[in-house]
């Protein structure tokens, strides 16, 4: 299994990445977030991958940090999740807003998720209850900290932002107001 990729991003579009690893071209699935991540021209980067394994395919899936691959991973243990519909949710709800949408058993953020109906999101929180683990600076049902995660979202940082403005703190004082403004301070610094 390869568990992650380190070299040099020769291609890239919304379906694949091409990571140059030693002379070799290894053809990446990449997350969402990966894809907003990733530098436009062809630097060094580092992606933490799973390797599907199928009697007519190998394919490589890319994901921004270990926390979203652990996600994808714990998707492909559900009955009937495949690795494109874990991929698709993964990439359209960030770790933390999974991690609460299956802890509060919030069906309608679960069908947000193009391909997940009512059905498969009850069969997500039915196996996936109290096997998420909690986040460090983020509680799988810290409401406040979600709160807060969009709410910077919503002003326009990145995802790899939010994540580190959010470890930098603790969630657990303040009001979401208060919390904001220690946010992009944190932010304002780097």
């Amino acid at each position: 299994m390869i568990g992650h990729l380190e070299g040099y991003l020769t291609y890239r579009d919304e379906e694949w990445v091409v990571i140059d690893v030693g002379g070799v071209g290894y053809e990446v699935r990449p997350s969402r977030s990966l894809i907003q991540e990733l530098p436009s021209g062809k630097e060094k980067v580092k992606i933490f991958t799973h390797t599907y394994v199928r009697e007519d395919s190998w394919t490589i899936f890319g994901f921004t940090d270990r926390a979203e691959l652990n996600s994808f991973r714990l998707l492909l243990r559900v009955s009937g999740i495949g690795p494109a519909a874990a991929l698709e949710i993964v990439s359209t709800l960030p770790v933390e807003e999974l991690h609460r949408a299956i802890a509060d058993e919030d069906l309608e953020q679960l069908c947000r998720v193009n391909g997940i109906g009512k059905k498969t999101a009850q069969r997500l929180v039915f196996e996936l209850r109290g096997k998420l683990p909690e986040r460090e600076g983020v509680g799988a049902s810290d409401s406040t900290s979600g709160e807060l995660y969009t709410a910077l979202e919503a002003l326009g940082y990145s995802r790899n932002e939010v994540r580190r403005a959010i470890s930098a703190m603790d969630t657990k004082q303040g009001d979401l107001s208060e919390q904001v403004r220690k946010a992009l301070q944190i932010l304002g610094r780097d």
